[in-house]
């Protein structure tokens, strides 16, 4: 089990920060119409990587929990023979489901990663393309259009501030980070967490929900409603 140290929260805090910095400064410099466009196409793009990582983890894992479980498991007993000559070896992982799930979220970040790449080099050719027939166009950003602009850069990072959040609740919930729900709590997270994410998710979805998403559960809440939602199809569902 992982567990994060003090420097480790330094580090967390300076990088929302610069997060912070970056988005106001970029937001006050884009003025409000690319501002807006960009916090658009952001949304966007982080809905469909999302979604497509996870339903692409759905259809195809290239990471599979078994061959990753048997490496873990030679390197333990590499690590025990170095150790302690002679002793049994070990015959099993302590949570060998812990080893599936971050499996999962580890090909489900990496189709993200892949998708956010498309997705931006998409978005970059077209934005490109599009300055260049209106070049000529271009006006200086009055002061109002430079305060909306960063005030959508705000925003943008709130998101971006809150969306690695759920990913630290579910390692604390599967053990793998043990204090993962300190990084939320007890650092620079714990503002967009608590005065955003947290009173709209109550708003949406009550408060049962609240809680088990950003203390209990993290992501892993969504397999349950996704076994839920199986159990109501065979049970509701047309029967052939």
């Amino acid at each position: 089990m992982l567990h994060a140290v003090p420097a480790h929260f330094i580090v967390i805090n300076i990088v929302i920060v610069c997060l912070l910095f970056m988005s106001l400064y970029n937001g006050w410099h884009r003025g409000a119409v690319r501002s807006l466009t960009d916090f658009m196409s952001s949304i966007g793009k982080i809905l469909i990587a999302g979604f497509g990582g996870y339903f692409l983890m759905k259809i195809f894992n290239p990471i599979p929990a078994d061959k990753v479980n048997d490496f873990l498991l030679h390197r333990m007993n590499a690590l025990q023979e170095a150790r302690y000559p002679g002793r049994p070896e070990v015959t099993e992982l302590g949570q060998p489901q812990l080893v599936e799930v971050v499996c999962k979220l580890t090909c489900v970040l990496i189709y993200f990663i892949i998708f956010m790449i498309i997705l931006s080099a998409i978005e970059k050719a077209l934005v490109k393309r599009h300055r260049e027939r209106t070049k000529d166009k271009e006006k200086k950003d009055s002061l109002p259009d430079h305060i909306a602009g960063a005030f959508l850069g705000f925003l943008l990072f709130l998101i971006c501030a809150i969306l690695p959040c759920p990913a630290f609740i579910t390692a604390r919930a599967i053990n793998f980070i043990g204090n993962g729900n300190d990084i939320v709590y007890k650092s620079f997270f714990a503002f967009p967490v608590n005065l955003v994410a947290r009173p709209l998710t109550r708003l949406a979805a009550g408060e049962e929900t609240d809680r088990e998403f950003w203390e209990e559960k993290g992501i892993l809440i969504f397999d349950q409603e996704a076994q839920d939602l199986g159990k109501w199809w065979e049970e509701n569902g047309i029967q052939e």
